[in-house]
């Protein structure tokens, strides 16, 4: 998936997004940079499926995060370690 910039969502974070998309989530911000150390971030309206995600099978560049720093929003969601790519929803 080609995203504005003409930054490619990283292959390993695809099944993820997918899977999303066909559970009925929705993109409601694509952040390219997003920071310094994340050039895409793809955050979602809803939180992430974890429980069905989990039963995909990840690649091992891939890690799950979780951010409860107040100064930001409390978001749960995967990290390609690889490319830096990420994407998030709410945490429930």
């Amino acid at each position: 998936m080609t995203k504005p910039g003409s930054i490619k969502l990283s292959d390993d974070l695809e099944p993820i997004y997918q899977l999303e998309l066909q559970l009925g989530n929705q993109v409601v911000r694509v952040d390219t940079p997003a920071g310094t150390a994340c050039p895409l971030a793809i955050n979602f309206r809803d939180p992430l499926h974890l429980a069905e995600i989990a039963k995909l099978k990840l690649a091992p560049s891939v890690s799950q995060w979780s951010n409860a720093d107040p100064h930001y929003p409390k978001e749960t969601g995967y990290r390609s370690n690889t490319s830096k790519h990420a994407l998030a929803g709410p945490t429930q």
